[in-house]
C-alpha cells in the first residue's frame, strides 16, 4: 500500500494541469480534489495517533474524531494517508483519487483534441479579449453580449464602406462633419479613436477617446489590430479596426477623421474606404484663417502650415482621394460634399428626398 501511494502521489504532481498539488501531502490533495471535507478551526478535532508497523515504510496513520460527530475518520500525520468518512477505506479512497486523476487526464487530452481541430475558439477568445482590454467596458457581460451577437451576422462585403474625411487643421473639415450629421445623423457614426495619454477633465472613456495602457494598444498593433496609429509625444493614438467594424454592424457609415499619415496607411489594409480630401481655396486663405482664431501663437501657426502645405500638396494630387472639396464658400462646399456622398451611399438620396416633402407639407400648413 506504501508503493501505490507513492507512485499515485507521484502520478499527481506529474499530471497535465496539476502542477498546483505538487510539494503537498497526499491528505492536502484530497482535499484540494474535494474527496474528504476541508479541516476547519471550527471543527474541535481531537487527533488520535495510531502505530505503525515496525520496518514498514507506510507512514504512521492517524484517525481524527470529531466532538461534534464521528461520521468521519481520517489521519493527518505529516504526509500522512487518510481514512475515509464513515468506515470508507484507505484504498477506496485511493482508488477514488486514482480514477479521478485519470478522468481529468482523459478530459484534457479530449479537450486539447477538441481546440486543436476547432483553432477558430483561440481566434474568437482572443479576439474578445483584445477587444475587452482596448475598450475596458464597465459592464463585461453586455460588453460580451453585443460583442459575440454582432460577429458573423453582416458579410464584409454587405457592410457600408467606411468615408475617409482627410483636410489641414483650420480647412473647416469639422464645420463641413457637423453639417453633415445634423443632416444625415442616423447615417453616420464616428469610430472612437485610442490612445495611451491620460484621460483630460471632461473627457469619457469610450465617448471621447478609448484610454487604454501603451502595452496593450503595442501589442494590438504587432497583432495587426490597428488600421492607422502615430506616436504624440511619446503617446499613441490610433484607429482599430474593431472601432470601425462595430460601427458598420450597426448599419451605419463610419466616419474617420485622419490626418495624411493615417491615409497612407488605411489604404494598405482591405477596409476599403471612400476617401475625400478637403482642400482650402490656397495656403495664404488658410493662413488668414488660422491667424484669424488668435488662439496660437506665431510659432505654432508656422508649424500648423508647413504641415498644412505637405498634406495639401498630397491630398491633391491625382490618384490619392477620389474626391477633392474645396472650402471656398461654406455652403456650396458642403453641398458638393452631400452630392458626393449621396453618389456613395445612394440611400442617403431617399432620405433627403423625404425631407424635402416633409418640409413642403410643413410650409403648406
Amino acid at each position: 500500500m506504501a508503493s501505490t501511494a507513492s507512485s499515485l502521489e507521484d502520478g499527481i504532481s506529474s499530471s497535465p494541469g496539476m502542477g498546483y498539488l505538487r510539494e503537498s501531502s497526499l491528505e492536502s490533495q484530497l482535499e484540494t480534489l474535494s474527496l474528504l471535507p476541508l479541516k476547519t478551526e471550527e471543527d474541535g478535532e481531537e487527533r488520535i495517533h495510531a502505530a505503525s508497523g515496525s520496518g514498514s515504510n507506510t507512514p504512521p496513520l492517524t484517525s481524527t474524531v470529531s466532538t461534534a460527530s464521528s461520521s468521519s475518520t481520517r489521519c493527518s500525520s505529516g504526509s500522512g494517508i487518510i481514512l475515509g468518512n464513515s468506515g470508507q477505506s484507505k484504498k477506496s479512497v485511493l482508488d477514488m483519487l486514482h480514477n479521478n486523476v485519470v478522468s481529468m487526464d482523459n478530459g484534457k487530452a479530449a479537450n486539447a483534441h477538441y481546440i486543436n481541430t476547432h483553432p477558430e475558439v483561440r481566434a474568437a477568445l482572443q479576439d474578445f479579449l483584445s477587444a475587452v482590454l482596448l475598450e475596458k467596458p464597465e459592464d463585461v457581460y453586455a460588453f460580451a453580449r453585443i460583442h459575440f451577437s454582432q460577429r458573423g451576422k453582416v458579410p464584409k462585403d454587405k457592410l457600408l464602406r467606411p468615408l475617409v474625411i482627410c483636410g489641414p487643421s483650420g480647412v473647416g473639415k469639422g464645420t463641413l462633419m457637423n453639417m453633415l450629421f445634423e443632416e444625415f445623423g442616423g447615417y453616420f457614426g464616428f469610430s472612437v479613436s485610442h490612445t495611451t495619454r491620460a484621460p483630460r477633465p471632461g473627457e469619457v472613456h469610450g465617448v471621447h477617446y478609448n484610454f487604454t495602457s501603451k502595452k496593450v494598444m503595442a501589442e494590438a498593433i504587432d497583432e495587426g489590430r490597428f488600421l492607422e496609429f502615430a506616436e504624440v509625444h511619446t503617446n499613441l493614438y490610433g484607429t482599430s479596426l474593431e472601432a470601425v467594424r462595430k460601427v458598420q454592424r450597426a448599419g451605419k457609415v463610419c466616419v474617420l477623421d485622419i490626418d495624411v499619415q493615417g491615409v497612407m496607411k488605411i489604404k494598405q489594409t482591405d477596409v476599403n474606404p471612400h476617401l475625400v480630401f478637403v482642400a482650402p481655396p490656397s495656403v495664404e486663405q488658410l493662413e488668414a484663417r488660422l491667424r484669424g482664431r488668435a488662439t496660437e501663437s506665431a510659432e505654432a501657426i508656422e508649424t500648423r502650415l508647413s504641415a498644412a502645405r505637405a498634406e495639401i500638396e498630397y491630398g491633391t494630387a491625382e490618384g490619392h482621394f477620389e474626391h477633392v472639396v474645396v472650402n471656398d464658400e461654406l455652403e456650396n462646399a458642403y453641398a458638393e460634399l452631400k452630392a458626393t456622398l449621396i453618389g456613395y451611399y445612394p440611400h442617403l438620396a431617399t432620405t433627403t428626398v423625404e425631407e424635402e416633402e416633409g418640409a413642403r407639407e410643413r410650409r403648406k400648413r
